[in-house]
């Protein structure tokens, strides 16, 4: 019930323990880009507002939309029913991807 992370395609590990990285939930959550804003090529997402997201729970993919109306708020995702997706205890991954963009697995 966990999800194991890969890096170049081995086992991304702790340089700590040794053990490798794992989450209980991974959300990948889908956001407008602007960028490259300056000659280092950083890019800026817009992080309130909505958008779709796809969240990783107990081997499920669960399709879903995120809502932020300020930029001190918590950011709530739900369910296609519109229900508030409920997360399991413990590390959650977080990964951003530019709106429009394919996400396979």
């Amino acid at each position: 019930n966990q999800y194991l992370r890969f890096n170049g395609g081995q086992a991304h590990r702790d340089l700590n323990d040794n053990e490798q990285l794992k989450a209980k939930v991974v959300i990948v959550q889908f956001m407008r880009e602007k960028g490259p804003i300056d000659a280092e090529k950083h890019l800026l997402y817009t992080t309130t507002g909505s958008g779709k997201a796809i969240v990783f729970q107990d081997g499920e993919a669960i399709q879903a939309t995120w809502a932020k109306s300020d930029r001190q708020d918590r950011t709530l995702f739900k369910d296609a029913n519109g229900k508030e997706i409920k997360f399991n205890q413990g590390t959650i991954w977080l990964e951003i991807v530019p709106a429009g963009k394919e996400v396979s697995y």
